[in-house]
């Protein structure tokens, strides 16, 4: 397409260590882009202190790519026609650049690049070994949100005793066409954020174009069950669309929630062994804990 994708590769990055891309939400990448330092991906989701060591001695080849219209990626078509399977498209492009063709793939992400990573496991069964997100949007498309009233609502039950859980945009921000709320005019870009925003915020708010159904990879999903951000249901909800996921919910308000040194390990540790192993076409169910 001639258009140019922006990534760096940090961990270990030894033989045997599988590819982890690291996909993050629109706030993160517009820092990362400010301070050239990709590392704060990791850092935003470790509650502790983060060091360029801790990067380096990630038991992964890690790639951090910056996302269409962020840092020195760019984008050739209006944010209005951008789709999920644009951010997919890219995502394999990243991937087979820094690990060869075809090469097989496991993804972490946060915020807006939950959807990404989603629609990626979706599109690229294949390829993508392994999910594990943190506070990631859901859909905001009026004509599929189950929209609810407040952040973290308690689900109701419909006629049939079918569970139902709803989420709200918690900012408001999301808006049919790109615009964002928290401009401050609410109407076109007024150019002091970089034009991913833009994209993000319209992908976000019409029709997805893949579907949870297709995800059969190990899925990890984390959300702050206090978050203002996000709401969290939008993690209880993507997690009751994909069985094998396993939903954590942490006592917390940050955003993206950051994970305690220990289940931080821990997860690492769980998500290498689902990455290291060939793409599943049908993945065991996980236990969720809501």
């Amino acid at each position: 397409s001639g258009r140019k994708i922006e990534f760096h590769i940090r961990g270990r990055s030894a033989d045997d260590d599988p590819m982890l891309i690291l996909v993050m939400g629109m706030g993160y990448l517009k820092i990362a882009s400010l301070k050239f330092d990709m590392d704060i991906a990791l850092e935003v989701a470790y509650d502790g202190k983060w060091t360029k060591e801790k990067s380096r001695a990630l038991p992964f080849k890690i790639v951090c790519m910056m996302r269409a219209g962020y840092g020195n990626s760019t984008i050739n078509k209006s944010a209005r026609d951008w789709t999920y399977a644009d951010f997919v498209e890219d995502i394999a492009a990243v991937a087979d650049a820094a690990g060869g063709a075809q090469a097989p793939f496991a993804i972490l992400a946060n915020s807006s690049g939950g959807p990404c990573a989603l629609a990626a496991a979706a599109k690229l069964p294949e390829r993508v070994t392994a999910l594990c997100i943190f506070s990631g949007d859901a859909s905001y498309d009026p004509q599929v949100m189950p929209k609810g009233r407040k952040a973290g609502e308690a689900p109701t039950k419909d006629e049939a005793g079918n569970e139902r859980i709803s989420y709200i945009d918690t900012f408001g921000c999301m808006r049919r066409g790109g615009s964002c709320g928290l401009c401050c005019c609410a109407g076109p870009c007024c150019c002091c954020c970089p034009y991913g925003i833009k994209v993000d915020l319209n992908v976000e708010t019409k029709p997805w174009d893949f579907a949870y159904e297709d995800i059969k990879c190990a899925v990890w999903l984390f959300a702050g069950s206090r978050e203002t951000d996000v709401d969290p249901n939008a993690t209880r909800y993507v997690g009751s669309r994909i069985p094998q996921a396993k939903v954590q919910m942490i006592e917390s308000k940050t955003h993206p929630v950051p994970l305690k040194p220990d289940l931080f390990d821990k997860t690492m540790a769980e998500l290498r062994e689902a990455a290291v192993l060939p793409p599943r076409t049908q993945a065991a169910p996980c236990q969720s804990e809501m």
